[in-house]
């Protein structure tokens, strides 16, 4: 088997999506531009990496070690014996395995990009985010516009909350503050309803217990 002679040969025989149907077109195009080949010598190098590890040796090892308890005309047989995976640790990859990686995971990603690009290319979708919204068939009268309540319940409280938007978001006189003579409203509320003298926010808890079962504390 030569690496270099392996070449990926696509063909989809009953597709239903117009993506996988393109996919042999896809990897015709990867391979002009080299990156299949790159692709299969970074495979290479990355399983050649693995395979000559102590991971892959040490599991090896165990199972003919081990191979003798689970054959049933064998003395040391033991019945639904399990090779240990204990003290098996994944080997550190190099710098180069790792690029290895992340290059094969992004080639992997910008494709399945492609093919479902092309699988909804046909798809007619509304740009206009309201539609849905003004096809609503709802009566008018039983829907409430949040942003003028002067209609429902008179001109006040168009007036009310202009002014307390005007007061929270505009500079007011602080004196003695914080941030000098001028601070905006939301600070200033905030200060004088939540926060303490040391402008702290104290939260008390009492009688409070966590767990459950005698586990209260």
């Amino acid at each position: 088997f030569a690496i270099e002679r392996f070449r990926f040969n696509l063909t989809c025989t009953n597709c239903t999506s117009q993506g996988l149907a393109t996919l042999p077109d896809v990897i015709d195009v990867l391979d002009e531009a080299g990156a299949t080949a790159e692709m299969k010598l970074r495979s290479l190098s990355f399983a050649s990496e693995i395979l000559r590890s102590d991971f892959v040796q040490t599991a090896l090892d165990r199972m003919v070690l081990d191979s003798s308890k689970k054959c049933p005309h064998s003395p040391n047989y033991v019945a639904n014996f399990t090779v240990p995976t204990s003290g098996l640790n994944f080997p550190s990859l190099s710098p180069e395995a790792l690029d290895s990686v992340i290059f094969i995971g992004v080639l992997a990603v910008d494709v399945a990009k492609v093919l479902l690009a092309i699988s909804h290319q046909n798809i007619e979708i509304d740009t206009y985010p309201s539609s849905d919204q003004e096809n609503l068939n709802a009566l008018s009268d039983t829907l409430v516009d949040l942003s003028s309540l002067g209609k429902y319940f008179g001109d006040w409280i168009d007036t009310g909350i202009d002014g307390l938007n005007s007061y929270l978001g505009k500079l007011q006189k602080d004196r003695g503050g914080l941030s000098g003579d001028e601070d905006i409203g939301a600070n200033i509320l905030m200060r004088q309803l939540v926060l303490d003298e040391d402008q702290v926010l104290v939260a008390t808890f009492e009688d409070l217990k966590i767990g459950q079962n005698g586990t209260e504390r």
